[in-house]
């Protein structure tokens, strides 16, 4: 496992924030966003991600969604080891989610998976999640630290 970053928990709650900034300016209703969501794979486990967006009709229930009932799942890396990444995004995928984004501090990359299709996006960069083309989020690195515009 490679160092963590001196301050990542700061870094990741300001990459987050502004995710979740950048996704509400777009959402008018279309979906809801959610920081550290419980997405449920299964009827007996969860797996906390940090940033979510789901269906609206899950919300109007009061509940965490199941992980075919959420459009894009966002977690954020640091040091942390392939097989856990990957553990986590194939249990994701394997129960339905449409998509899930990691992002990683120490490569200074966000790569998406979308079913079988895998993209490694850096600055300058733009992304839209795959169920709402019209939303757009602008990667942009600097030095240690990553922005989303």
């Amino acid at each position: 496992m490679s160092e963590r970053p001196r301050h990542f928990n700061n870094l990741k709650s300001i990459i987050v924030t502004r995710m979740l900034l950048s996704f509400g300016r777009s959402e008018l209703g279309r979906y809801e966003t959610r920081t550290s969501c419980a997405i449920r794979p299964d009827k007996f486990s969860e797996l906390i991600v940090h940033l979510c967006l789901y269906r609206t009709d899950v919300a109007a229930c009061h509940r965490y969604p199941n992980a075919d009932e959420a459009y894009l799942a966002l977690d954020l890396y640091a040091g942390h080891t392939l097989e856990l990444q990957q553990a986590r995004r194939l249990k994701l995928l394997g129960a339905g989610l449409r998509e899930y984004w990691a992002l990683d501090f120490l490569d200074q990359s966000l790569t998406t998976f979308r079913g079988t299709t895998r993209s490694k996006y850096r600055t300058g960069d733009r992304i839209s999640p795959e169920s709402f083309p019209d939303v757009e989020i602008e990667v942009e690195l600097s030095g240690k630290l990553m922005h989303m515009a």
